[in-house]
């Protein structure tokens, strides 16, 4: 393990480094998962997205058309921000019954049970805060972004089903999907976080260990290119991008199988094909059995040809 030679001045952010443990055939799907990631976003880079996204956050912010002192004072009065907030509040606090019939009488005397869990599990993602996110990204960026996975992490290891608002930045779909109806054709979807080095080695173990900090990123999921004030400083050298790659391959019953695939700075710290794998054949399973992407996008105003709404 090779010694981490910035310890002049000890700031509680210096790391060991392990060698990159990728083998051969990880390092070719980590290059494919970086080819992907550059596409995905090069093509959101042509449509302006990130620009306009930050052009909308400065309107709602406030921070656009400051008065220029007493003999040019301008209109600095923000009509944005209250605009968006009124139409998230009466989204928001709409009520919300969750009522389970089941399909067959059969099914009824199973229904209330199951109808206690879902409002159980419904409590349990503090849906008013994430409810409340996801509107104004909506209202704001012209669509939200919702992932419906299972967290396993939740409720101290035992897991839970949740769904989380996730910005728009950070989501990078397959370019040739050009209807936010038809995401589950797209070949692939990343999502792309920085994450620290510490969240890093705590949640994917020992392969973590070869991640390296790296605070400038080559395609940055930040709506703002220099909004990462902290850059320079210990704890911008303590992040690296997190890349999670999900992905669909056929198997050999016309099925499809989900794939997600976990990297930073070029390590693959977890594969889905490599975890799960059926006992009597040896085949990757699907990370999830219905196999389909957990993400959904939903746009404020549907344009034509474009997947991003208005």
């Amino acid at each position: 393990m090779a010694e981490n030679k910035s310890n002049t001045h000890l700031t509680g952010y210096e790391f060991e480094y392990d060698e990159n443990p990728n083998t051969e055939e990880q390092e070719a799907l980590a290059q494919q998962i970086m080819l992907n990631f550059k596409e995905a976003y090069e093509h959101k880079s042509a449509l302006g997205l990130m620009e306009d996204w930050a052009v909308f956050e400065d309107y709602w912010a406030g921070r656009v058309n400051q008065g220029g002192g007493e003999d040019s004072p301008n209109s600095n009065t923000n009509i944005i921000q209250p605009i968006i907030e009124s139409q998230v509040a009466d989204l928001v606090d709409q009520p919300l019954d969750i009522l389970i019939k089941g399909v067959e009488p059969s099914d009824q005397k199973y229904a209330k049970d199951t109808q206690a869990v879902v409002e159980w599990v419904w409590k349990k993602n503090n849906p008013i805060y994430k409810l409340d996110k996801a509107e104004r990204q909506r209202l704001k960026f012209g669509g939200s972004v919702i992932k419906v996975w299972f967290d396993p992490h939740a409720l101290n290891g035992r897991g839970l089903p949740t769904f989380d608002p996730i910005n728009p930045a950070n989501f990078f779909p397959d370019p040739k999907i050009k209807d936010f109806t038809k995401l589950q054709d797209a070949d692939f979807i990343i999502h792309a976080m920085p994450k620290s080095i510490k969240y890093l080695r705590q949640r994917f173990g020992k392969r973590a260990l070869a991640v390296e900090a790296n605070a400038q990123y080559q395609y940055s999921p930040l709506i703002y290119t220099d909004s990462d004030k902290d850059a320079g400083n210990s704890a911008g050298n303590s992040q690296a991008l997190l890349i999670e790659q999900w992905s669909k391959e056929l198997d050999e019953n016309g099925n499809w199988v989900l794939r997600v695939v976990h990297m930073a700075n070029g390590v693959i710290l977890r594969d889905s094909f490599e975890d799960m794998k059926d006992e009597e054949s040896g085949k990757p399973q699907s990370y999830y059995k219905n196999g389909k992407y957990p993400f959904v996008y939903i746009p404020c105003y549907a344009r034509e040809g474009v997947l991003w709404g208005l």
